[in-house]
């Protein structure tokens, strides 16, 4: 068996050992996938294209993305890159109308995925 030698060590093999025969833990930042609930309010100027708005702790962000990305009023933004309370800071896959790229989202509409489930 594959023993992790350092006791506070991060590392793939250690979770694994850790997790071994015992309940999954809760997804982590550092192993979620995210996905933030959209509104489709428009079509884009390309047939497969569509215009969501996003709330964010802001207000709404209106942005253009690929009608295939689009899944359960959902679109992927990657790892959550900081949490703040019950906001999380995301990425956006493409630019909102009013510049922005990085918004915070409410905890209610990001939905996390833990990305060792969907390798």
């Amino acid at each position: 068996m594959i023993h992790c030698s350092l006791p506070h060590c991060g590392c793939v093999w250690r979770k694994f050992l850790l997790t071994m025969g015992k309940a999954e833990p809760k997804v982590g930042l550092e192993d979620a996938m995210a996905r933030v609930k959209v509104a489709e309010i428009g079509e884009g100027l390309h047939p497969s294209e569509v215009v969501v708005a996003v709330a964010t702790n802001d207000g709404i962000e209106n942005l253009v993305v690929d009608r295939l990305s689009l899944k359960d009023d959902r679109i992927e933004v990657g790892h959550p890159i900081r949490k703040h309370g019950d906001l999380f800071l995301v990425e956006l896959p493409r630019e909102t109308m009013s510049g922005t790229w990085r918004v915070w989202v409410h905890s209610d509409n990001i939905l996390l995925e833990d990305e060792r489930v969907r390798v």
